[in-house]
């Protein structure tokens, strides 16, 4: 199959209840994604996470985590580019990859380091900029995919700023140069659409220059005329739009007719500002499945593929909420550990040592540690 599944970026909503009628709503609709965005939530504030507001996203997601698998959007506001706070800039990122590895999840949407606006950080040449984010992303780049978690570097569109990741060849010069299983690119068609039309490069072979790294899609649709007088318009058409697919000017039959994407990204919908319960997400939905079967993509299939294992997930959910709570928890890990080594030492005690609780040898008592009785004998021998 050439994508794990059909996602959508739910709107996260101002409570916990809200949140899960969104996510049920979108589960009702078919999909088996979802991207969550917690800055809506002000997850992080100067820098750091909202413990109690993690608490209870992960509260929400884990009663879905049987039929759902989740993408998360790390702080947008991290910028690498930034040498005067960058140390602020790094805190911020760690906080997002932190929710992210508690959320579970499998791919995380990153804004490259971008150029501030004049006269703010022009001193440094780009490449030495890009070095520095290489270096800091591959430092955490073993920890993410270690719990299956991939930081996807997202596709630039913005001409107020200046990133390298607006333009396909350095962007997929640099993931290369990372070389690492845990970071790769994600591509924002809206995003890399908008780019191609105001620097000019070719929209499809910029796509197939970066499909092979892509770890992560935000579909979503655009006219491609950038903001660059007045801001977004959708009246005028300009801006960053977040449509669905097929409601702007984008070529996606062309991109999904032609294109493979052997990394098998989500095919993650990024299309904002709709009403759930208007029939919006149902008609995405259709025509995600329509583009991703130009690709050979069968929802049914991979949901039948799937509903064993989610079965198992059902009747085994007690269990997999108390280990992903224990993996959660430093304390609870070390117990755990502790709990095993007892366990293994009981069951394990006649073959690890030679002698029965109740044997005694009167001739040996109170021996010294030798190598018949390392630890010696007591007064029974």
């Amino acid at each position: 199959m050439p994508f794990k599944g059909i996602g959508y970026a739910v709107p996260m909503g101002s409570s916990p209840a809200e949140l899960a009628d969104n996510l049920q709503t979108l589960i009702d609709c078919g999909y088996d994604y979802v991207e969550v965005e917690p800055d809506t939530w002000r997850m992080w504030v100067g820098g750091r996470t909202d413990r109690r507001r993690l608490k209870q996203l992960v509260d929400v997601l884990d009663k879905f985590r049987d039929r759902l698998g989740y993408t998360l959007h790390l702080p947008g506001e991290t910028n690498m580019f930034d040498i005067a706070d960058l140390d602020y800039h790094q805190r911020l990122l760690e906080a997002g990859l932190e929710v992210g590895k508690a959320a579970g999840a499998t791919a995380l949407a990153y804004h490259a380091g971008y150029r501030l606006t004049l006269p703010a950080g022009t001193s440094k040449p780009m490449q030495e900029l890009m070095a520095r984010e290489r270096d800091i992303l591959l430092s955490y780049a073993d920890e993410v995919a270690g719990w299956g978690g991939n930081i996807s570097i997202e596709t630039h569109g913005f001409i107020e700023n200046a990133s390298y990741t607006a333009f396909p060849e350095p962007h997929a010069r640099f993931v290369e140069s990372l070389d690492h299983p845990g970071i790769g690119v994600c591509i924002d068609f809206g995003h890399s659409f908008l780019a191609s039309h105001w620097y000019g490069f070719d929209y499809l072979e910029g796509i197939a220059r970066l499909a092979p790294l892509t770890t992560h899609f935000h579909v979503q649709d655009n006219m491609g005329i950038s903001a660059y007088s007045g801001g977004k318009s959708f009246a005028l058409g300009r801006g960053d739009l977040h449509m669905g697919p097929g409601e702007g000017a984008i070529p996606f039959d062309e991109v999904f007719s032609t294109i493979d994407f052997p990394r098998k990204p989500v095919f993650m919908l990024e299309a904002l500002r709709y009403d759930l319960h208007d029939g919006a997400p149902e008609r995405m939905f259709a025509e995600a499945q329509r583009l991703a079967g130009l690709r050979g993509y069968d929802a049914e299939g991979m949901r039948s593929l799937s509903a064993a294992p989610m079965r198992l997930a059902q009747s085994l959910g007690w269990f997999a909420q108390v280990w992903r709570s224990l993996r959660r928890s430093r304390q609870g890990t070390i117990g755990l550990i502790i709990v095993i080594v007892h366990m293994f030492i009981a069951v394990a005690s006649p073959y690890i040592v030679p002698y029965a609780h109740h044997d005694i040898d009167g001739k040996n008592r109170l021996a010294a540690p030798s190598a018949e009785h390392p630890f010696g004998t007591d007064s029974f021998g």
